[in-house]
This record gives C-alpha cells, sequence and structure tokens, in this order.
C-alpha cells in the first residue's frame, strides 16, 4: 500500500506531465511543491497584514506616545530606504485617500501618479499586478499584497527563469534563486521598483520563450497574454536606467537560448499562430502605450524639461575597479555601516560577480576543444560588453545611439549581477560528468583568486582604511578563493552552502517586516490632519521646518504645497521668483523645504540647492506673495513666533510629535465638517 507522501508524490507528477513540454520547464512535484509553499506564504502574508516596508521610521520622525503599537515585527527599518517610507507611501496614503486620482496636486502639478509607480485608477492598472490589491482589499491589506507580490513574484518568476535555462536542474536554479534574493543589491533597493521590474523582465522572457517553443497552441495564446501585460508593466516603470540595459540583456538571453540546438527548428512548427499572437501582442502594446502616452504626455514632457533627472545624459565609465567588485566586500552591513565615500548603505550594495571566473573556466573549455553552451557565450559578451560600459565608457554617439546615454554606469551593474548570476547557473549546468573536473585547474584557479583579492584588499584600505581591517580582508580572500574552486570542481553543495550564507549573512534581514501601517495611520498628527483636511478640503498648505512633515501630511489628503514632488509646479514657483534667478534650482524633482526668513530679508524670497534632489526656500509665512498663491495654511515642525507671524491663528497641535496647524485668521471655511466624519479619521478600507 503507497504511503500518503507517495500518493501525493504521484499524483503532482501526473498534473506536472499535462502541463510541461519537452526542452521547457518540467512541473515535477518537487517545482509544484515549492510553487505551492510559495502560494500559501502570500496568502499568509495577506491574512495577518504582513509588509516589508520601512514604514517603522515615521516613529523617529513622528512620535507619538499614545500609539498603540509601531507593527515592527523583526529587523529594523532603515533611513536609507527614504525613497519608500518617506515618498512612496505617503503618496501611496494620499491617493487613496483621494481615490486614486490620476491628477493629484500634492505629488507633482500634472498628472504624475501615472509615473510614480503608485496606484492609479486607470486602465493601465490592469497591467501592473503588483498594485491590484488596492482595488480589492483594504489599504492596509493591499500594501500587504503590493509586498508580498514583490518577494514572492520575485522568487517565483526567477526560479522558473532558471529551471528554464538550467535544463531543469531544481537545486541548482534553487541556489540561485535565493542568491540573486539575498544579493545586497536586490534587498537595498527592494522598497522601490526593483522587484516588480525585474519580475516583469522574467515573465517577458519566459513567455517569449514559450511563444516560440511551445507546441501547444492554448499554451502560445496564454504565454502571449502573459508577454503583452508584463511588457507592458515593465515600460511602465519608467526608468530606463535599469530598463535599457536589461532589454539588452533580454536580446542576449534569448539569442543564446534559440541558437542550442534544434531551438529554431521548434518555432516553425504553427510559426502563423505565433506570428498571429506576437502580432497582437504588439497590437496591444502599442495601443495602451499609446493611450497612455495621451494621457501622461504633460507629466513625461515636464520631467524631461527638469535640470534633474531630464537632463542627464551619460556616456558611462564612471565606476571605478574598487567600485565594481564591492559586492566581495560584504557591505553594507547596516544604514551607517558602510565605507564613507560610497555615499549610502544603497549605492554601497553590489552583487558578488563570478561570471569572470566562467570565462576563464568557458575559454579553457574552448582551447581544450569541449562544448560551451551557446547561453555561456551569449551572456559572456554581455557581460563583457555592459563591464566596458560601466569601468571605461563609450563616446557619447554611440551611448545616444544604442540608447544608453539613459543609463549610467552605477544603474548597469544591477543588470551585469542578474547576468552573473545566470550565467554561473548555466555553467554549473552545462557539464555534469565529474569526470571532466580537472581538480588541478579548479585549485590554481582559487589561488590566483586569493591572490588578486589580496591585491584587492590593498585598494581598499587606500579607499578606507579605517572601515577595511586586515583580518577582515584576509577573511574574505580566503572565503571567496573557497567558492571559487566550489565552483569550477563543481562541488553543487558546498558552493550553494557557501555562497548563499556568505551573501545572505549581512542582507537577510534588511528588510523588516512588519505587520499593517499603524506607523502612520495611527498616529495623532495624522488623525488630526485628517479632520482638519475634511473640514476645510480647498485648502493649500505648506509645511515649514525639516523635509519630512510636509511629505507625511500629504498622506492624510492635504493640499501640500511642497515636501518631495515629482514635477515642480513651476507657475508657483514662478511667482515666487519673479525674476527667474531661482529656475535651475527648483525645476526639477524634489523636496521643497519651506523655512523661515530672517527680519527685514532682502530678498524676501531666496532658494538654496542642498542636494540634487532637495532644495530650502527662505520666506515669510505671512509673505503676500503666498497670500496671493492662495496658501491659506501652514504646519510647523516647531512652534513659530507668533508676533513675527501676526497673519496666523492656531487651529490644532499635536505635542507628541511636535506639529503646530495655523491658518490664517481671513480663512474662510469651505466646507464644513460632518458629524459622522470623525469615525473615518482612522478608515482603511
Amino acid at each position: 500500500m503507497s504511503s500518503p507522501a507517495s500518493v501525493i508524490k504521484d499524483s503532482l507528477n501526473r498534473f506536472g506531465e499535462r502541463i510541461s513540454e519537452d526542452g521547457l520547464i518540467r512541473f515535477d512535484y518537487r517545482v509544484l511543491l515549492f510553487l505551492g509553499l510559495l502560494l500559501a506564504l502570500f496568502v499568509l502574508c495577506l491574512t495577518f497584514r504582513i509588509n516589508f516596508s520601512s514604514i517603522g521610521q515615521w516613529d523617529y520622525y513622528m512620535p507619538d506616545e499614545h500609539q498603540e503599537s509601531s507593527g515592527l515585527l523583526l529587523g529594523f527599518p532603515k533611513v536609507t530606504r527614504s525613497d519608500e517610507w518617506l515618498r512612496n507611501t505617503p503618496y501611496l496614503i494620499s491617493q487613496h485617500r483621494h481615490g486614486f486620482p490620476i491628477i493629484n496636486d500634492s505629488l507633482g502639478s500634472h498628472n504624475d501618479p501615472l509615473l510614480l509607480n503608485t496606484p492609479v485608477r486607470h486602465f493601465s492598472t490592469f497591467f501592473k499586478p503588483q498594485d491590484w490589491g488596492y482595488f480589492i482589499f483594504d489599504i492596509e491589506r493591499g500594501f500587504s499584497f503590493y509586498w508580498a507580490y514583490k518577494v514572492f513574484g520575485l522568487i517565483t518568476s526567477f526560479s522558473l527563469l532558471l529551471l528554464l535555462l538550467t535544463r531543469n536542474r531544481f537545486w541548482l536554479s534553487l541556489t540561485g534563486t535565493l542568491w540573486l534574493y539575498l544579493s545586497a543589491s536586490i534587498q537595498w533597493w527592494f522598497s522601490v521598483f526593483t522587484a516588480e521590474m525585474l519580475i516583469a523582465f522574467f515573465v517577458v522572457f519566459i513567455s517569449l520563450v514559450y511563444v516560440l517553443q511551445s507546441e501547444r497552441k492554448p499554451t502560445i495564446a496564454f504565454s502571449a497574454l502573459l508577454l503583452a501585460v508584463f511588457s507592458v508593466d515593465f515600460i511602465l516603470i519608467f526608468y530606463p536606467p535599469f530598463e535599457i540595459p536589461l532589454s539588452y540583456l533580454l536580446l542576449f538571453l534569448l539569442a543564446g537560448l534559440l541558437l542550442q540546438r534544434g531551438r529554431l527548428g521548434r518555432v516553425k512548427e504553427h510559426w502563423l499562430f505565433r506570428v498571429v499572437v506576437l502580432c497582437g501582442v504588439a497590437i496591444t502594446i502599442s495601443l495602451t502605450m499609446g493611450y497612455f502616452y495621451r494621457d501622461a504626455e504633460s507629466t513625461i514632457k515636464a520631467i524631461a524639461a527638469t535640470v534633474y533627472p531630464g537632463t542627464r545624459v551619460s556616456s558611462g565609465g564612471s565606476v571605478n575597479i574598487t567600485e565594481y567588485f564591492s559586492g566581495f566586500t560584504l557591505v553594507p552591513y547596516d544604514d551607517n555601516g558602510f565605507p564613507r565615500p560610497w555615499g549610502n548603505a544603497s549605492e554601497a550594495s553590489n552583487f558578488i560577480f563570478l561570471f569572470p571566473l566562467v570565462i576563464v573556466a568557458a575559454a579553457r573549455n574552448l582551447y581544450l576543444k569541449r562544448r560551451n553552451s551557446t547561453l555561456i557565450y551569449s551572456l559572456s559578451v554581455f557581460a563583457i560588453l555592459i563591464s566596458v560600459w560601466i569601468l571605461w565608457g563609450t563616446p557619447l554617439i554611440i551611448a545616444k545611439l544604442s540608447l544608453m546615454s539613459f543609463s549610467t554606469a552605477e544603474r548597469a551593474i544591477l543588470p551585469l549581477g542578474v547576468c552573473s548570476i545566470i550565467l554561473t547557473m548555466v555553467f554549473l549546468s552545462n557539464e555534469d560528468r565529474a569526470d571532466r573536473v580537472d581538480r588541478r585547474f579548479a585549485v590554481a584557479t582559487a589561488a590566483g583568486v586569493f591572490i588578486l583579492l589580496i591585491f584587492y584588499g590593498f585598494l581598499l584600505k587606500d579607499f578606507d582604511a579605517a572601515f577595511f581591517r586586515y583580518r577582515y580582508l584576509l577573511l574574505l580572500a580566503l572565503v571567496f578563493s573557497a567558492i571559487s574552486y566550489f565552483l569550477l570542481s563543481r562541488r553543487y553543495a558546498m558552493f550553494s552552502l557557501t555562497i548563499l550564507i556568505t551573501t545572505g549573512v549581512f542582507t537577510i534581514l534588511v528588510n523588516p517586516i512588519s505587520t499593517g501601517m499603524d506607523a502612520i495611520l495611527d498616529k495623532q498628527v495624522y488623525k488630526t490632519a485628517y479632520a482638519i483636511e475634511s473640514e476645510y478640503p480647498d485648502s493649500r498648505w505648506l509645511a515649514y521646518g525639516g523635509n519630512t512633515l510636509a511629505t507625511f501630511l500629504k498622506s492624510s489628503g492635504m493640499h501640500v504645497m511642497n515636501g518631495i514632488m515629482y514635477t515642480p509646479d513651476l507657475e508657483f514657483h514662478r511667482a515666487l521668483d519673479s525674476q527667474g534667478e531661482y529656475e535651475d534650482i527648483y525645476n526639477r524633482y524634489g523636496n521643497s523645504v519651506f523655512m523661515e526668513a530672517a527680519e527685514d530679508r532682502d530678498p524676501d524670497v531666496e532658494y538654496s540647492l542642498i542636494f540634487r534632489d532637495t532644495y530650502a526656500v527662505l520666506i515669510d509665512p505671512c509673505s503676500p506673495k503666498l497670500e496671493e498663491l492662495g496658501i491659506t495654511n501652514f504646519a510647523f515642525s516647531y512652534r513659530p513666533i507668533e508676533e513675527k507671524n501676526p497673519c496666523l491663528e492656531l487651529m490644532q497641535v499635536v505635542e507628541d510629535s511636535n506639529v503646530w496647524f495655523y491658518g490664517r485668521k481671513d480663512r474662510r471655511k469651505t466646507s464644513p465638517m460632518d458629524s459622522s466624519s470623525t469615525g473615518s479619521w482612522g478608515n482603511r478600507d
């Protein structure tokens, strides 16, 4: 009598056989159990409102003694992740507060939500699966859906891609997937759109392969649907610095796979049907992007006309060799644990590049007349070309013709890191015969790696002597020489164990684990702002002091004219800067910080650039210019001197968070607060 485990295994294998095809992904019981586990974890996260946001950082910037819980379960919120907790999450709540409009003046002066990777009630949302949860569930579970999609979508899509490329080597594919997920660059850039962009990229490649290689028409049609949806999703991320080099990687991946023996012949079967569905995909993408451009045209033109980032043009070559191989340093450890010349933890993060070892081994195979996979050739060429771009750059004319001028050397490291992991896993799956492994070659190469890393350690000492200590550098050299030996000698288990431990030891808790959104929604300052906005819905606000208050208040639905704006309100700033003296400062994506001017200051308005995306505006709250612009209310992160601001009267104070709300004395109440509205202060549905 068969055991229950055997019955389940046989049932899964039979089901998998029905949906599998030769030369494509084989859905055996291990793959199906793995996918089932990921789905169960996804549902678990959704049920308990779990997210991986650094939203808890607001507990530091907006303290509240009456807040019941921050929701933090494990790890620590990262101040470095300000693109998420300071911008994206307040933007999201603001969008929810207003019903997900395509125009939200608090976020920018045009149809900015369409380009902000934030949920919007627009037909294009059908092509953005990461945002579907916001329209199905309440705000907190929509937030959880978004984060769970990033985690489990990335793991699912990359594992399937590796199964396709490694001839269904399940454990190798799992190793490569976890290696990618735990890589410092992925974890430290996880809070923005990196994960959903890579998910779209991986699904586009898999679905395109199925359209060209599947022998079943229903599978071809379904793959074409996925290809259309995720192609648009990839485009709508709207971040060319990543998207352009990733698009080239897609071409090299596809060429390497299709040039394998027998692959091109499969395309001929059902060729007419394949052509028809691909034409349908092209038409769908074209029409969708055409209608999208119609709605987003003003925003695209506005951001293209900004000083930053609109006029940025790159020819590559801005990364030095120390930064290029920084993945071997296993930094950063936390917000503060990184070499200072690298700026911040996210910029210091990198991948562990093992592709040079694969290229050396492939060259040796070629010399010994051993066969290499065409994927190894194509990916090696891509890795070399993109490395040239990163380290040395190209003439500007070539950069523009190739569209790489929209990217930068620093941002091209992500596609190179993805390529390196794929290339390494393909190499490990390319040759199974142990007698073909030359142990002496593996030992000699590992010794060479050790020597090179010792020299690299001296460069690191010159780079930041206080951070890089000799014992640590020696340990790194030993660890990576061992990894090199395990890779080249094909010691699969030892390689998997060492690369995952080495990669994940410092990154496993980069993303904190939290539940709910109490770090914003349960704060008294949020509830107070929500109530004031409900009572005075037509008010126009400015926030004074610090660079966080304005953006926090946007989450309540307040129309705040400063803070982080995707496209600048040029009409507003030109009214303040009547001589056009400061346009190069405010005509940018940036965080505008308003500060009180000194008494009797001349001029009465002054702009100063603090950083490329942050600038200060010095102006008196009672300036006639602000009154003419319709600014009716003010919030301060300190108590202003009321004698200095005679035009203001106090409305509310939230002492725990040090926030003071003021209105102009002559303001008119535009919409009385409904008696039932107080019950919706914390509404999260």
